[in-house]
């Protein structure tokens, strides 16, 4: 085959008019040679991937889309046949969507096609536990105790089972290393023998005003689908705080939430959500803050320099549905991702700080995509951007009230 332009020039001339003549003017080897080159090229928004594989015998194009997804998960033409494979055939994984594991499709679109079939999902991940080794087994875990949180105490005695003391054998340490990682990546550890989870389950998404966000004109944005709750909530702006050495210094209000919406992991029925955006200039690096009960923030450090504040506004909070339950930054770039709860969408690795008090570690609060409008510009934009285009994190630490900013991007 010469190029991939060659062959959709070919396939075009004769697939509105006169389908059934497809095969005959292509070989199978031409088939599997397109694919794996239209698979690792950038996504084709306007190419229709899904007619490529009705007008050409399964068993032709099959075996190439899983090898390539095993081979280079990343390979965006690749995702795009797997979601045209899905919508032209989706009994394939009907019986074991836990498979999907393998096929290296993107966290959410894992997590969504589970969801699907939540009971076959649930006794194939357990299958898969206890057949498979190392990654593959906690990789398993991980997505079951996700996917259904009474599967939650099961993982746990799963993984306190696999829990060495000192100078155990070193086969036995692996696993041990390896079970605590993988798990740690989906936000659980284990705690006083249980396995705790770093983010709750309860899931909300923002819902700002028609044209807050002008750059992004993106219905999801502004209309997320879900319940909304009856309560307005202030956004933006910003308050007064305290230095680590006392001052008065000026923070930039995220969000106060008045009344906690029920789920959250906090026993205050109010609290504001600050933080100093200067001192969060640099990435994957937290910043810590102080809540005291007379309501007065205080941030762990004795610089804070001005930045403008995001332009204050009201939002509501939308209850967010089964399918946008887990999401994940770049697999769907119309998708609302400024999240209060859940899973938090990390841009990279994940990453939880741990508590300057206790020591253990955070629970995901809020999580902020880029493109808030500022108060005023700031170098030439009025629209704030986390790095170049990433997602920022709050966390909380309810018996200690202690909250903590990161964010990350690529």
């Amino acid at each position: 085959m010469a190029t991939t332009r060659d062959f959709d020039e070919r396939l075009d001339e004769i697939r509105y008019n006169n389908p059934a003549l497809v095969t005959p003017q292509f070989s199978r080897d031409e088939v599997v040679a397109y694919i794996a080159a239209k698979a690792l090229e950038k996504t084709d928004f306007g190419y229709p991937y899904r007619d490529v594989l009705k007008l050409f015998p399964r068993d032709w194009w099959l075996p190439s889309i899983e090898a390539i997804l095993k081979a280079r998960p990343n390979a965006e033409g690749a995702r795009n046949f797997v979601d045209a494979f899905v919508k032209a055939e989706p009994a394939y994984f009907a019986e074991a969507p836990h498979e999907l594991l393998g096929w290296n499709v993107g966290f959410a679109r894992t997590m969504r096609m589970l969801q699907d079939r939540p009971d076959v999902a649930r006794e194939g991940l357990r299958r898969m536990f206890e057949s498979s080794k190392d990654f593959d087994r906690w990789h398993a875990a991980g997505h079951l105790a996700m996917l259904d949180a009474s599967e939650e105490p099961y993982v746990g005695r799963a993984l306190e089972a696999v829990t060495v003391p000192d100078g155990a054998d070193e086969a036995a340490k692996k696993e041990m290393i390896v079970a605590q990682w993988m798990l740690r990546e989906y936000g659980y550890e284990l705690r006083a023998g249980s396995l705790h989870r770093a983010w709750p389950r309860a899931t909300y998404h923002l819902a700002f005003p028609l044209g807050y966000l002008g750059g992004r004109p993106k219905e999801m944005l502004e209309t997320p689908p879900g319940d909304v709750l009856p309560s307005t909530f202030t956004f933006g702006g910003s308050i007064e705080g305290r230095s680590s050495s006392g001052e008065r210094v000026r923070l930039e209000h995220f969000m106060t939430l008045d009344p906690v919406p029920e789920g959250l992991g906090i026993s205050a029925s109010r609290l504001v959500l600050a933080a100093s955006l200067w001192t969060l200039e640099d990435e994957r690096t937290a910043s810590f803050y102080r809540h005291h009960p007379d309501g007065t923030i205080e941030t762990e450090s004795d610089t804070v320099a001005s930045h403008p504040a995001f332009r204050p506004t009201q939002v509501r909070l939308v209850r967010s549905p089964a399918m946008y339950l887990f999401q994940s930054w770049g697999e769907g770039t119309d998708e609302n991702l400024y999240r209060l709860g859940g899973y938090p969408v990390f841009v990279q690795s994940p990453s939880y700080p741990k508590c300057i008090d206790c020591g253990l570690r955070m629970l995901h609060l809020l999580s902020l995509d880029s493109g808030l409008p500022l108060e005023e510009p700031r170098q030439g934009t009025t629209e704030h951007a986390w790095g170049s285009g990433g997602v920022a994190h709050g966390f909380w630490c309810d018996p200690c009230r202690i909250s903590a900013w990161s964010w990350d991007c690529t």
